[in-house]
């Protein structure tokens, strides 16, 4: 039993809780949410603390410019130096790799881990709860609380089903319970039925948002990156991050993108042999699920290693259909979806084909994470993964450069592995 699942069972009545919090709105709001549940249902506990660096109007803001590397004693640099691998937090850290220079990203680095060893130096907590790690603040927050010998409980919207919650500090697999057989039943079940995903978005939805985007950007650009930021220098998570969000930042990433791809599969010019043909889904990029859940430094920043992995089977006979995520579509830079099309044998096809589609013309499906190698499991394809192993992969899947030793895996494993999947989600309701 690992110390979550028995966190669980515990009482937990009297312990003093932290939660992670950002803006009370959107996907902010989704996860106060979340924390909420774990704590009043799970934990029973019904008053906590919240810390944010975003949000003041909660009980700790936490100022990510009040210490630089001048403020840490001696002490502070040992203990930075036994929690803090800093090459994986700069590597990890989108703003960093995007937009700051190493120096910069140091004082930012060593200036949040020191603010945090003085916050836990003077308020003890028993239980963090937090968002999954998915930027430098959170990634910094959970190592110096661990330190501290905090448990925490790291949370993310589920994939599979919006009626619950999956519990996962960096995309590892965390079993917090036991689910009974009707549920595993009606979740396996779930599992192999031919419909879109929770978050997969219509094209009705990607085509009308697209323009509002654009002009978000632009001005966020304007006022939180180059005013609020570069000008005034405020140091919010928020302004920092407007260059390495996903938006449509020219209007030829979005009025060009239909032209590197087919409308069907039935429009790809040579014939497809399924047993010679690959399928590769576009990650949404970036996020915590490439930047933080890819445990290998290699396969970061995700773009070498897509390229890299398409050429693979390229160069060795294969058909490669790549494509695009819904929620990216027309919003990563033309240059891609060109380098891509220009391989031969690639074909990158419309996002609004359905993935299940695409599995009837392919054996092969080539993930790095993401729900699409589970859906591909349950439809009996042979999944290879291109960057480690995943948190459904249990040391049973193929890697890349392996598809002689991959197979699909028998009923019995398919239903073991939704039992597995099903045992790191905690119900909402």
């Amino acid at each position: 039993m690992n110390s979550i699942e028995y966190l669980l069972k515990k009482d937990n009545t009297k312990k003093k809780v932290l939660q992670y919090v950002r803006e009370p709105v959107l996907t902010g709001q989704l996860f106060r949410e979340y924390g909420d549940i774990i704590a009043k249902k799970y934990l029973k506990i019904e008053k906590y603390d919240r810390i944010s660096e975003i949000d003041k109007n909660v009980t700790y803001y936490i100022d990510v410019k009040k210490y630089t590397f001048y403020d840490l004693t001696s002490a502070d640099f040992d203990i930075f130096e036994e929690i803090i691998d800093l090459d994986d937090v700069i590597r990890n850290e989108r703003i960093f790799r995007y937009d700051l220079s190493y120096y910069d990203a140091l004082q930012l680095v060593y200036g949040c881990t020191k603010f945090f060893l003085e916050f836990f130096k003077k308020n003890n907590y028993d239980i963090l709860l937090t968002h999954i790690v998915d930027e430098y603040v959170v990634d910094i927050l959970v190592r110096v609380a661990r330190y501290y010998n905090v448990e925490i409980i790291s949370y993310c919207a589920n994939s599979f089903d919006k009626n619950y919650i999956s519990i996962t500090e960096r995309g590892e697999y965390v079993k917090v319970r036991q689910p009974d057989e009707d549920e595993i039943d009606l979740f396996y079940s779930s599992l192999n039925e031919k419909s879109s995903k929770p978050y997969v978005l219509s094209k009705k939805t990607v085509y009308k948002n697209i323009i509002r985007k654009y002009f978000l950007y632009k001005t966020k650009y304007l006022i939180h990156y180059q005013l609020l930021y570069k000008i005034i220098g405020r140091k919010s998570y928020r302004y920092m991050m407007t260059m390495s969000d996903t938006y449509p930042r020219n209007l030829k990433d979005i009025f060009l993108a239909s032209k590197y791809m087919y409308r069907s599969i039935d429009l790809i010019p040579e014939k497809l042999e399924t047993s010679k043909t690959v399928y590769i889904p576009l990650h949404y990029h970036p996020e915590a699920t490439t930047d933080y859940w890819i445990s290998d430094p290699k396969y970061l920043t995700y773009y070498p290693s897509l390229i890299k992995t398409i050429k693979f089977y390229s160069e060795r006979g294969f058909q490669v259909i790549v494509k695009e995520h819904t929620a990216s579509y027309m919003q990563r830079d033309i240059s891609l979806y060109k380098a891509i099309a220009s391989i031969p044998h690639v074909y990158l096809i419309n996002p609004f084909i359905t993935t299940y589609e695409v599995f009837e013309y392919v054996d092969f499906v080539v993930v790095w994470t993401g729900t699409t190698g589970v859906e591909a499991i349950m439809q009996n394809k042979k999944v290879i993964l291109a960057a480690g192993e995943t948190y459904y992969s249990f040391g049973k899947l193929a890697h890349v450069g392996e598809e002689n030793l991959s197979s699909s895996l028998s009923d019995f494993e398919k239903k073991s592995l939704a039992e597995s999947i099903l045992s790191s989600f905690l119900p909402i309701k």
